[in-house]
């Protein structure tokens, strides 16, 4: 991954599949997520992260992640996850799906998880997040880790 590190943040697009599932990961750990964990490279059925959260819940659940390297993700990419979800479930009482780009979501893979959330929301939520706030992400990221380690 150093070869697409420039200055004190990550260059995406440097970055091949595998590096951003890593790099996900890796940012999920800064951001509070626990036992985060890459899955195998092939056959994940729609989860390339598993992770852990009790953020904005009283209780812990489990968070499955998606990861697309890539320009622009369309609507079936969030109906993929969503079965994910559904498979996952079990007999929890809630999960929650992120759906993470280096690119952009096509406005039908926004309005279906919106549709998504507004129907399901108390027992399963879907997130998106595109290239943009991923650098938004890092650079909160470490600013947070740099203040911390650094005292300030």
């Amino acid at each position: 991954m150093n070869k697409a590190k420039r200055g004190r943040y990550f260059d995406l697009d440097a970055l091949n599949g595998y590096e951003f599932e890593e790099f996900v990961a890796r940012l999920l750990r800064l951001m509070g997520y626990e036992d985060v964990q890459v899955t195998q490279r092939t056959g994940d059925k729609g989860k390339d992260i598993i992770a852990y959260s009790n953020h904005g819940k009283p209780f812990r659940y489990k968070v499955i992640v998606e990861c697309k390297h890539t320009k622009s993700v369309g609507r079936p990419v969030i109906q993929k996850l969503q079965g994910a979800l559904l498979h996952e479930l079990g007999e929890d009482k809630y999960i929650k799906g992120i759906v993470v780009t280096s690119g952009k979501f096509t406005k039908e893979a926004i309005e279906y998880t919106e549709e998504i959330n507004k129907k399901h929301g108390s027992w399963m939520e879907i997130e998106l997040i595109d290239g943009k706030i991923m650098d938004i992400l890092q650079w909160g990221t470490f600013l947070t880790t740099f203040v911390y380690l650094e005292g300030l």
